[in-house]
């Protein structure tokens, strides 16, 4: 069979186009599935992530009837949530803080009754959200190992002399330990580098509006969502339950002084 070069050239666009079409084709089914938003340490913290958390608070936030902040500035504040819980899990994982499935388990089960359900109607909650309990366990364990790190457990793992012991208690902060427990919440307007004297004041001023709010009536927990630049916004500003000594340094000669619900 004989085939001239005007027949040859045809037979070489017509595969250059085939190739090109399959090469165009390919790249068409190229999908993004999911991107890093945050590095922590060793670890990440992924889009879906930080977009499957956005949900939860927003119901979480819905059903509390509080006004939700501006989306943008929610997402920062879910964001430094992930961050913050990813490092405080690496802390007790490294520090060998281990949860046996009886403990979850009983956690569980603690979780089901404060419901009022059985644990198969406890299940099928889960399901009816879409998740899976497989999910729900990890998360109960990741909030445990959360708040052995926060209650200082990891540092009972630390061996201490009887001599460091002594000095501890006798100095000012260990005398603090017999201090009362406390439950507080804060906003916190933060003050970025290089401020001005116009812009601290700026911020003052704020800070001085909200105390007046919060004073005449205005639920403290929405203006903390709204307004406070701390990971604890998304709670209402709610630090939880602590010794007088554990809080900031700022912190504890003011609350000693305030009577409960003041400001």
């Amino acid at each position: 069979m004989v085939m001239n070069l005007r027949s040859i050239s045809k037979l070489h666009l017509t595969l250059i186009s085939a190739a090109l079409s399959i090469s165009l084709s390919v790249s068409a089914q190229l999908i993004m599935l999911d991107k890093v938003v945050a590095i922590v340490d060793d670890d990440i913290v992924l889009n879906s992530e930080l977009q499957q958390r956005m949900v939860t608070v927003n119901e979480q936030i819905a059903q509390s009837g509080t006004q939700a902040p501006p989306q943008e500035i929610l997402l920062q504040q879910v964001l430094e949530r992930l961050i913050s819980e990813r490092l405080q899990l690496n802390m007790g994982y490294k520090a060998g803080i281990r949860i046996t499935d009886e403990e979850l388990n009983s956690a569980i089960t603690r979780i089901a009754q404060s419901n009022g359900l059985s644990i198969a109607q406890y299940i099928a909650e889960i399901q009816s959200r879409g998740s899976t309990i497989a999910l729900v366990r990890e998360e109960i364990r990741n909030e445990m190992v959360i708040r052995r790190v926060q209650q200082g457990k990891v540092m009972r793992r630390i061996r201490i002399s009887e001599q460091e012991l002594d000095n501890f208690l006798t100095s000012e902060e260990g005398q603090f330990l017999t201090s009362p427990d406390v439950n507080v919440g804060q906003i916190l307007l933060s003050v970025p580098t290089g401020s001005n004297k116009d812009d601290t004041d700026s911020i003052l001023k704020r800070a001085m509006e909200l105390q007046t709010e919060a004073t005449n009536g205005t639920d403290f927990r929405q203006l903390a969502i709204a307004n406070s630049a701390d990971q604890s916004a998304i709670q209402g500003g709610d630090l939880g339950w602590r010794k007088m000594a554990q809080l900031p340094g700022v912190f504890i000669d003011v609350v000693d002084q305030l009577k409960l619900g003041q400001v």
